[in-house]
């Protein structure tokens, strides 16, 4: 287990903004990646194009020597392959994404037993089977980058975490996110300058209450039932205003296209004292 002090994460900082620029990735770590464009765009990143990001989670996972990793969100496999590159020996790494594309993750990587690649939504618990990424000491977050979403995944994994972890979450500035990432009363990290053009986020989480690992995985399925009925609820009620709102229009426009008839039957109620 890494041991995590605000001290110890700012060297590591300091360390990583001196080695950063002349890092780089063995080049064994290339084999999926071709000559198309998209390939290529991506290859941009890993070297530094809008931010260095992906250099930076391979330096802090060298330099913080994780044992338990897991990352929420893993489109193509870029993150997850820088954050490979920098592991310890001994760590062990869980990779989450709703869909199955991890293009750029070598065949070493999947061979690797102290890999484990799972495909689901991340709010869906069920998705590890009996096997929780307990005690996690980093923690990546790049899935929806929307302040609602992240506050629900955080709801749920902060239960997961080891007493002192790492958290990281990309694209801090787009549309909401940033609001939680403002909220948050951990120590913490803005490094939108070095990381990311849309914005990186680091912070130190520290449970305040130690508790077992069991009650703490029984709190996270809490967690994620409450996720659910919150979004269940507010579906139930957009459905609801969006029937209420078809509605109104149907009467508007029957009303509308039956004005001369409407009035026919207001006379005849009139001639009639009714």
């Amino acid at each position: 287990m890494a041991i995590l002090s605000c001290e110890s994460v700012e060297r590591a900082i300091a360390q990583i903004k001196k080695e950063i620029q002349g890092y780089q990735l063995d080049s064994k770590y290339f084999e999926k990646f071709t000559n198309a464009p998209y390939d290529q765009e991506v290859l941009g990143y890993i070297a530094g194009r809008g931010g260095y990001y992906l250099k930076f989670l391979s330096l802090l996972t060298q330099k913080c020597g994780f044992s338990n990793i897991l990352e929420l969100g893993n489109y193509a496999g870029a993150s997850t392959l820088s954050i490979y590159a920098g592991m310890p020996s001994g760590a062990a790494f869980t990779t989450v994404d709703i869909v199955k594309d991890q293009r750029y993750c070598t065949d070493e990587m999947f061979k690797d037993q102290r890999m484990r690649f799972v495909i689901g939504d991340a709010l869906d618990l069920s998705i590890y089977g009996a096997r929780a990424p307990m005690n996690v000491d980093f923690l990546y977050e790049d899935t929806f980058h929307y302040y609602d979403h992240v506050r629900d995944i955080f709801e749920i994994y902060e239960n997961f975490l080891a007493d002192r972890a790492l958290v990281a979450i990309d694209d801090i500035n787009a549309n909401d996110k940033r609001k939680f990432f403002d909220e948050l009363l951990y120590v913490k990290w803005d490094l939108t300058e070095l990381c990311h053009e849309e914005g990186w986020g680091l912070f130190l989480f520290e449970r305040k209450e130690r508790r077992s690992p069991a009650d703490r995985l029984i709190e996270a399925h809490k967690a994620a039932m409450r996720v659910w009925k919150r979004r269940c609820d507010r579906r139930a009620e957009i459905l609801e205003k969006i029937e209420t709102r078809k509605l109104k229009n149907l009467v508007r426009s029957f009303v509308h296209s039956h004005k001369k008839l409407h009035s026919l039957i207001l006379i005849i109620k009139r001639a009639l004292g009714v």
